[in-house]
């Protein structure tokens, strides 16, 4: 769980401080439901690379509560037993 310097800059976080954190934790609280199972169903699928939002709009949660409007990508790779994630965020403001 990384997270570059743009992304938190984006979300208005301090350095180092969404390292570790869930990528849900970046979504309003009525996303992540509908979110962990939309992982959970990409991590079993075959397909390496899938566009965020194309059932709908992409919002992420900045760090002081508003909400950001994202176009959104995300691509995973497995690693042995693990399968690791890597989302790709652009600010559409």
């Amino acid at each position: 769980r990384y997270a570059n310097a743009s992304a938190e800059r984006l979300f208005g976080y301090a350095s180092g401080s969404l390292t570790g954190r869930m990528l849900a934790d970046l979504l309003p609280a009525r996303f992540r439901t509908t979110h962990a199972a939309r992982m959970q169903a990409f991590a079993a699928a075959p397909e390496a690379a899938r566009l965020m939002g194309d059932r709908g709009e992409v919002l992420g949660l900045s760090a002081t509560g508003e909400e950001l409007p994202l176009e959104a990508s995300i691509t995973k790779v497995t690693l042995g037993q693990d399968v690791v994630f890597s989302a790709h965020l652009r600010d559409l403001r």
